[in-house]
C-alpha cells in the first residue's frame, strides 16, 4: 500500500485525460478552499500496481523539467495522485513542419536543454524513463517543459538485469532505439537519448526521422534504413545542432554517447560550476534563462520583447478514430528471422499520423 495523505476534498473540473478503460483519468482540479488549480490523476483500485509504480518513483523527484507531485490520497474506490497543473498541453499539440531557421534552433534549445537536464536526474537517480515522447512531454503556464507519465519506468537501483530485459513489453516505435526491437535488446539510460534525438528531429523538420503505416514496414525500416539528415529542411541548422542530432541518433548503442560526452557538446551551452552542477538546473523552477519562454507562432524572436515571453501557440490534434490491428514480424538478434506475435492498438489522425501508437511485444 503506497503512504498517502488524508483525503482533500476536491473541485473537479474539466476531465483533460482518460485511457481506454477509464481506469485512469486525469481532472483539472483545484482543493476545497484553495484556488491554485492542480491536476489530479484517479486511479481505479484495480489500476493500484499501476498507481504505486509511478508515485513511487514522482514522490522523491523534484526537478524543474519533471512534473511534481504535490501529494496522494485514496477513498474505497480510488486512488488520487496530485500534480502540477501545466495549461499548455503537451509537445505533440506544438509540433509542425517549421517557417523559420534560427526562431525553431533557439526553439529546439530550451526545450532539449530542459529536457535533457530532466533525464539526467532520472538517470542519476537509477531511473530510466521508457517512453520518452512528445505527448508525454508537458508545457506550463511559463512556456517550461516537463517529462511526465511514469508507468513504464524502471528503476535499475532495484531492478535485476533479468527483471529489466522482461519489462521490453510495450513501445512507441517511431521513438524507440533500434536495439530494442532485437531479440535481446534491453532498455538502457542510451535508449531514453535515442527518444530525445527523435523529438528534437522532430521539432526541426516536422516528421519522425522514421515512419511508415505499418508497424512492422516501420520497424524493419528503423531496423535497416539509415536516417536521413540530407533532407533540405536541415539546411538553416547550425554544424552544432547536426552534430548532437547525429550522435543522439546513432543507431549503434555502444557508439551513441554516455552523458559524460553528450552533455559536453557546445549545442546545449550548458556551463558547470566546480561541483558539476549544470547552473541552468540551479535557477528557479519558473526561469531557466532569460528567453527560455518559447512562442510557437510565427514571429522572429525578440529577447525583449515581453509579447512573446508568456505565450505558447496551441495546435489543436485532427479529431481521430481509434484503430487495431495484430500482426507478425521476423527477427533476431542479427535483424533476421524471429517470430513475434505484435498487438498495436491507438489512434490515427485524419493525416494518417500514428507516431504515438504503442506496440506491444509478446
Amino acid at each position: 500500500m503506497s503512504s498517502v495523505y488524508p483525503l482533500p476534498t476536491y473541485r473537479l473540473k474539466e476531465r483533460i485525460y482518460e485511457n481506454t478503460d477509464k481506469s485512469i483519468v486525469i481532472y483539472r482540479t483545484r482543493k476545497k478552499q484553495t484556488i491554485k488549480y492542480i491536476a489530479v490523476k484517479i486511479y481505479s483500485k484495480s489500476r493500484q500496481p499501476f498507481y504505486d509504480h509511478e508515485y513511487s518513483f514522482l514522490k522523491n523527484i523534484n526537478h524543474p523539467s519533471i512534473i511534481n507531485v504535490t501529494g496522494a490520497a485514496e477513498d474505497k474506490n480510488y486512488f488520487y495522485m496530485e500534480m502540477e497543473f501545466c495549461p499548455s498541453g503537451d509537445l505533440s499539440h506544438c509540433l509542425w513542419p517549421n517557417k523559420g531557421a534560427n526562431y525553431f534552433e533557439k526553439i529546439i534549445k530550451t526545450v532539449s536543454v530542459q529536457l535533457l537536464l530532466g533525464l539526467k536526474t532520472l538517470h542519476q537517480n537509477g531511473i530510466i524513463h521508457c517512453n520518452l515522447k512528445p505527448s508525454n512531454i508537458v508545457i506550463d503556464e511559463f512556456g517550461n517543459v516537463k517529462i511526465c507519465d511514469f508507468k513504464k519506468a524502471l528503476n535499475t537501483n532495484t531492478m535485476t538485469m533479468q527483471e529489466i530485459k522482461k519489462n521490453k513489453t510495450a513501445m512507441t516505435p517511431c521513438y524507440t532505439a533500434p536495439e530494442l526491437f532485437n531479440e535481446n535488446g534491453i532498455y538502457t539510460f542510451k535508449t531514453d537519448l535515442w527518444a530525445l534525438g527523435c523529438i528534437m528531429y522532430e521539432m526541426a523538420i516536422g516528421q519522425v526521422p522514421f515512419f511508415e503505416e505499418r508497424v512492422n514496414k516501420l520497424i524493419m525500416k528503423i531496423l535497416k534504413e539509415e536516417i536521413n539528415f540530407n533532407k533540405r529542411q536541415f539546411n538553416q541548422y547550425s554544424m552544432e545542432f547536426m552534430d548532437v542530432l547525429r550522435k543522439l541518433l546513432e543507431k549503434d548503442p555502444d557508439k551513441r554517447p554516455s552523458w559524460g560526452e553528450i552533455e559536453n557538446y557546445p549545442f546545449w551551452g550548458l556551463n558547470y560550476n566546480n561541483n558539476n552542477v549544470p547552473l541552468s538546473a540551479r535557477r528557479r523552477q519558473n526561469s531557466y534563462s532569460d528567453n527560455s519562454h518559447f512562442s510557437l507562432d510565427n514571429r522572429d524572436i525578440n529577447d525583449n520583447s515581453s509579447s512573446n515571453e508568456n505565450s505558447i501557440r496551441q495546435i489543436k490534434r485532427h479529431e481521430s478514430s481509434s484503430s487495431s490491428s495484430n500482426l507478425h514480424i521476423n527477427l533476431n538478434r542479427n535483424n533476421e528471422v524471429k517470430q513475434f506475435d505484435i498487438n498495436y492498438e491507438g489512434e490515427y489522425d485524419n493525416n494518417g499520423d500514428n507516431n504515438d501508437k504503442e506496440v506491444i511485444l509478446i
